[in-house]
């Protein structure tokens, strides 16, 4: 179904996001193979005993909890954030109990006055930064480059190395996204380049 304006296309992006995040919850950190013999294919939703979760059916993860404190970030400031922005968030309103363990890490270094632009040097290679990454594509909704810019900046505040280079790749395929009539091989393409 096509969204049927950018209030939409941005709704679905982030509740599709969300619904993932709570469908996959109870598989995380499992290998393909494990979740298939343990639960075939997963179509409802299960409970999560993580520690970060409530664990009751439709939790969902630091996934979400990061992405919408993202997006608590980008309404605040009125429009495109920096990592100074983003810590601002984590500093003031997060809730420290929603975290995995590298992004308790992270939280701490804020707190105590790290850099946000280097925050996630040394952090676990756990591609924290590409799971709640999306509302910089949305706020780049159309500019790939400067979703990808953005995107690269903002990664930095959890991850290093790889991890910030996928997430401001997935930032721009975000982008590219919500263009009307936008393809996958659109959306691909724009992964590559950038």
């Amino acid at each position: 179904k096509m969204a049927k304006d950018i209030l939409d296309a941005v709704y679905g992006c982030l509740i599709g996001g969300a619904i993932g995040d709570a469908l996959g919850a109870p598989t995380e950190g499992m290998y393909y193979s494990e979740i298939k013999e343990k639960y075939g294919r997963l179509e409802v939703f299960l409970p999560n005993n993580t520690y970060y979760t409530n664990g009751k059916p439709g939790s969902i993860t630091d996934d979400s909890t990061l992405r919408h404190y993202m997006c608590y970030a980008i309404v605040k400031k009125g429009g495109r954030i920096t990592p100074d922005d983003f810590a601002e968030v984590w500093r003031t309103k997060l809730n420290p109990k929603r975290l995995w363990a590298s992004e308790t890490i992270v939280y701490e270094r804020i707190k105590w006055g790290i850099n946000p632009w280097e925050a996630g040097h040394g952090c676990i290679p756990a591609g924290c930064a590409s799971m709640c990454i999306a509302p910089i594509g949305i706020i780049n909704a159309g500019n790939p480059e400067q979703a990808y810019q953005d995107g690269y900046c903002i990664a930095r505040v959890n991850q290093e190395g790889d991890n910030v280079d996928f997430a401001a790749t997935l930032a721009a395929a975000v982008s590219v996204a919500f263009i009307p009539g936008a393809t996958v091989d659109d959306i691909i393409n724009a992964m590559y380049k950038y």
